[in-house]
């Protein structure tokens, strides 16, 4: 070509040969004639090579590339290197586009000329029977101004849809590599953070469905990597940077926003909870909340109590799930103003491995998340066992001992973390209380709500409510404040510096043996094996009442 296209369509392709055939003969019948096709055979070994060869000869606005196999993503990545056409579109290898596509697409160009990403309806074609059918989006169709949380919900662009200027591109980057599934919901996220989306309500694609589709093939690896992107975005993203077209420092628009952000964290199902509950759209809020830059300095405080009534009636609602207590942490999080409320970035895949261990007993979710942790995360977890308690459990460190990634060798934190481990791989709930500048966060792998005083241990302690466990580590006082059914006392041989394997033994079989209303609080002993046998005594002493009553 002479001159550069308008538009460059990327067609990544592996090994389907039998369909590509179809989606180059749709570019070729397209009413708008100004295009290239950057087709790119990512190390096919069915007959791709040779189909290219033909119809690269047939039209010589179709060139293709081949490169080793990397992905879908690397694939459409070495396609934006060698595209050059001043508007990208996209189209799979086993899709189609309508005829008119890109004229429709230059059509909408010209009339908004400030926008510079644009996406469509498509029809779905189920290739086992043939039949065409109109489609809705994905998901429900949010207001310009939510589009980034709209997609926390539900993905409503389809890739094959989208319309998106070159050098808007080029400033968002490329596709992240390490996403086999959802390479493309982390892009449109990416791209709408700064150049929000236009929607064209016409149908302008044809998305193929059939059995060999990455989607048939591992479907809930497609929502796991969605809940991993969506995430990252958010360990990377203030509050405020979710929301580019509004000004949230305005009291109105403030309120709002909390709305319409606090309805999609409330909804267990969307895809931001993929990979299990967890609260990092939770965390920015709150961290919004705290040192927003607000008009009114009253809007703050208001903020904060429509977020803590939200969080009361959540855990409420989901009370005795992994999703109830999330919204329990950050309700006893907002006891106290949330002015210099710090952000800690939450992995992916810790969050990923609670829900695991919650959830072995249910072969349907057990199984694909640990091929999936296995096969992404390179992270090898038990096979599923038949019992599984979900029972809360929360460990209580004294006020006076610092929890950050600084004293993680303190003695008596490297004694809980192996238990806390272990009760988690049985099912349980486990979090923690302690001195941490994050008021809410994680702290080797385990949810954590900071405090900086016994006086906000107890505000915290109480507003927790009803707890099934809770494990007073070297802190005995502590337990007075707790209504828990069971409470235990948990401590390391004084100046001892290795953890008390026994002891920590002790403890497990103590919550797993004694029945759930009993409480052992026995006084700390400065000799390990005295406080063993204390235990010890005490647990037979209560197992012989239990036996009585019954």
């Amino acid at each position: 070509m002479s001159t550069a296209p308008f538009f460059s369509i990327i067609v990544p392709t592996y090994n389907q040969a039998q369909y590509l055939g179809a989606a180059l003969d749709s570019l070729m019948a397209q009413t708008d004639k100004e295009w290239e096709a950057v087709v790119v055979n990512d190390g096919s070994t069915d007959g791709t090579a040779e189909l290219l060869e033909k119809y690269s000869q047939q039209d010589r606005r179709i060139r293709f590339f081949h490169k080793k196999n990397g992905g879908t993503a690397s694939a459409l990545n070495e396609g934006l290197r060698q595209a050059q056409g001043e508007w990208i579109c996209w189209l799979s290898s086993d899709d189609m586009f309508a005829p008119r596509k890109l004229e429709i697409h230059r059509d909408w160009i010209k009339q908004y000329k400030e926008c510079c990403f644009f996406f469509t309806y498509f029809r779905l074609l189920r290739d086992a029977t043939g039949e065409i059918t109109d489609h809705d989006l994905w998901g429900p169709l949010p207001d310009r101004e939510f589009q980034i949380t709209g997609l926390f919900y539900r993905n409503y662009i389809s890739g094959i849809s989208i319309c998106v200027n070159r050098e808007a591109w080029q400033q968002t980057g490329m596709f992240n590599e390490s996403l086999r599934y959802a390479q493309d919901y982390d892009m449109w996220l990416r791209l709408l953070s700064v150049y929000p989306g236009v929607f064209i309500p016409e149908w302008t694609c044809i998305n193929r469905n059939h059995a060999l589709q990455g989607s048939e093939v591992f479907p809930q690896a497609c929502y796991y990597d969605t809940a991993k992107a969506a995430i990252r975005f958010l360990n990377s993203r203030r509050f405020e940077e979710l929301f580019p077209l509004l000004d949230l420092s305005d009291t109105g628009t403030a309120e709002r926003v909390l709305a319409r952000t606090l309805d999609i964290a409330s909804e267990p199902t969307g895809f931001l909870y993929s990979l299990g509950p967890h609260p990092v759209l939770l965390l920015r809020i709150m961290e919004w909340i705290g040192d927003g830059p607000f008009r009114e300095y009253s809007c703050s405080s208001r903020l904060q109590n429509i977020f803590k009534r939200h969080a009361r009636e959540l855990s409420c609602r989901y009370q005795g799930t992994a999703f109830g207590l999330v919204w329990k942490l950050a309700e006893a999080t907002c006891h106290s103003p949330l002015a210099g409320f710090k952000f800690r970035a939450m992995p992916p895949v810790v969050i990923g491995k609670m829900y695991y261990f919650e959830s072995t007993s249910s072969e349907h979710v057990e199984k694909p998340l640990r091929q999936y942790l296995l096969q992404f995360e390179h992270l090898t977890v038990q096979s599923s066992n038949s019992f599984v308690d979900n029972r809360e459990i929360l460990f209580i460190f004294p006020a006076e001992v610092s929890l950050s990634d600084k004293t993680t060798g303190n003695s008596m934190v490297k004694s809980v973390v192996p238990l806390a481990e272990e009760l988690r791989e049985k099912g349980c709930r486990v979090f923690f209380l302690g001195n941490s500048v994050p008021r809410l966060g994680f702290f080797e792998d385990f949810p954590c709500i900071g405090i900086r005083n016994e006086l906000e241990m107890k505000e915290v302690i109480n507003s927790l409510g009803m707890l099934d466990v809770a494990v007073a580590v070297s802190f005995p006082d502590c337990l007075q404040w707790t209504t828990a059914k069971q409470k235990l006392l948990y401590s390391q041989h004084k100046g001892s510096e290795a953890p008390d394997i026994a002891l920590q033994r002790e403890l497990i079989d103590n919550i797993f043996s004694v029945p759930p209303d009993s409480c052992l609080s026995p006084d700390v002993m400065q000799d390990t094996g005295n406080f063993r046998g204390r235990v010890r005594s005490l647990i037979a002493s209560i197992k012989r009442g239990y036996r009585r009553a019954n």
